[in-house]
């Protein structure tokens, strides 16, 4: 099932989720579009989801998309068992990964956030290292995410990237097997 509207595509195959970014963003109705996606209640409804974030330590990311996404948690619109692996470009730590979401976090609710919600969210909270020269790495984000007790088989993926990089990002996940409901992950 395709749903649309100008800025989204969100292709729905049994169980998995693809979200893809159209390559005229306009930013604004970019942030407004995004609550109406996670209003969804097939999304939220689902108890184990994996969310994989591409582009995760981008500035859209950074200032929109994290924070969107502990808002989301604090109000209670994330499934229990939702888990959110973060893909970007450069190698760190897990914990440095949590520590630049606690910064961002920090830079987005000067006044402070409620530190339940934050502990619960910190621990959703993956990062994957996908480096731009490796042939085998969207490979190796599949063997990651065949990990059914890590990650739930129920997944999106969103692409917050340059929008030169969407379709070669689309077709390396395609070639891994990862959007395709016949050789995704599916840990059933």
């Amino acid at each position: 099932m395709i749903v649309s509207n100008d800025f989204f595509y969100l292709l729905v195959l049994k169980g998995k989720y693809f979200l893809q970014a159209l390559t005229s963003l306009k930013l604004n109705h970019l942030i407004k579009t995004i609550p109406k996606i996670y209003e969804s209640p097939t999304i939220m409804n689902t108890p184990d989801n994996t969310f994989v974030l591409f582009g995760a330590r981008g500035n859209l990311s950074r200032i929109k998309l994290i924070p969107g996404l502990f808002r989301l948690d604090q109000a209670g619109r994330l499934a229990d068992k939702m888990v959110i692996l973060s893909i970007g470009r450069q190698e760190i730590s897990h914990q440095d990964w949590l520590e630049e979401i606690k910064g961002m976090l920090d830079a987005k609710f000067p006044k402070g956030y409620d530190q339940t919600v934050f502990k619960r969210f910190i621990a959703r909270n993956h990062y994957h290292c996908n480096l731009p020269d490796d042939p085998n790495a969207f490979q190796h984000l599949r063997e990651l995410l065949s990990d059914s007790v890590t990650f739930p088989q129920n997944m999106a993926f969103f692409l917050s990237l340059r929008p030169e990089d969407f379709s070669s990002t689309v077709n390396q996940l395609a070639e891994a097997g990862l959007a395709n409901e016949a050789t995704a992950p599916r840990g059933d």
